[in-house]
């Protein structure tokens, strides 16, 4: 797996749990009522719509997919990546779109890409898989924990029967959660020290998330996070590291680092879907498709040349 991917993949994990917050229909406000909907866990399977968007001065994915959410915390999704580059010195805009799916595991995130008539896997593991296990868990101790990292809620103006809030999280608090989960977790040393570099990311950022409840079925209906400063944190952490040799980057990786560090946003959107029985979210025949972790790297070089008129 290339290093920048490691940016995208554990903001993917984030992504798709964005909505994964159970909801209330208590009268009551800020983080009382955050506080109720947290504790208020989902046991049931849900289906969603998840939107990922980032974009840049000469790039932009676009990715929609349908995911299930399992009661315990793994989901499956399927959609598609959408992929836009612009050569800034011609002009020109190239477009690339293709059929993904992901799952989690116990052990790891996979993402499936189907490109060139054939499905190729790429892995991720630590940090994506970490938090995963940390937002989904149902130990009352950890979910106690995990609220610390909720600095402020503020109610805002909703619809009738819906409850509205605007979520303000505590970077330092999320980044002491990283490593504490890092700490716990197995992992190589290159895991723990890419966990190393979000828990830089989240200390200087300070993420709000804008979440609507249903007030009778207790659900959540829409979720919207902006996680561009994350995203850019995060970036800029990698070439830290490369800068005082923790890791090493090629030219084209430091490169993208830079786009996405320093010009790139990245916003994440979540709607909860009725269950859609005659569309059921399944995996596609790809049991047999190689590990190659390069699904984008192509794109991601295209990408860079462009951007420098290459």
């Amino acid at each position: 797996m290339t290093k920048t991917r490691k940016v995208l993949s554990v903001l993917a994990s984030l992504a798709l749990l964005g909505g994964a917050m159970p909801a209330t229909a208590a009268p009551m406000s800020g983080m009382e009522t955050f506080r109720s909907a947290y504790f208020a866990k989902e046991k049931t399977e849900r289906d969603a719509q998840v939107r990922v968007i980032l974009y840049g001065p000469s790039l932009r994915a676009d990715t929609e997919f349908a995911a299930v959410l399992h009661a315990n915390g793994s989901f499956l999704a399927k959609g598609t990546i959408n992929w836009m580059h612009t050569d800034l010195s011609t002009g020109k805009t190239s477009h690339v779109s293709f059929p993904a799916f992901i799952e989690s595991g116990t052990d790891k995130i996979s993402l499936y890409g189907y490109r060139n008539g054939s499905w190729s896997r790429e892995d991720f593991l630590g940090a994506p898989l970490w938090i995963l296990k940390m937002l989904a868990t149902d130990d009352l101790k950890l979910l106690a924990h995990n609220t610390d990292a909720v600095q402020s809620v503020a109610m805002l103006d909703s619809l009738p029967g819906q409850q509205s809030m605007r979520v303000t999280l505590d970077g330092a608090k999320m980044a002491e959660m990283m490593r504490e989960c890092a700490d716990a977790q197995e992992g190589t040393e290159e895991q723990k020290q890419y966990a190393e570099y979000l828990a830089r990311a989240l200390e200087k950022t300070a993420p709000t998330v804008a979440w609507v409840v249903d007030e009778q079925t207790k659900e959540t209906l829409t979720a919207y996070v902006d996680l561009t400063k994350v995203m850019q944190q995060y970036a800029q952490a990698l070439l830290e590291g490369s800068y005082q040799g923790e890791v090493t980057l090629s030219d084209d990786n430091k490169a993208f680092l830079n786009a996405v560090g320093y010009y790139c946003n990245l916003q994440v959107y979540f709607t909860q879907m009725t269950k859609d029985v005659e569309n059921p979210v399944m995996r596609p025949e790809t049991k047999a498709a190689p590990v190659t972790n390069n699904i984008l790297s192509d794109l991601q070089h295209e990408a860079v040349a462009s951007s420098q008129g290459k």
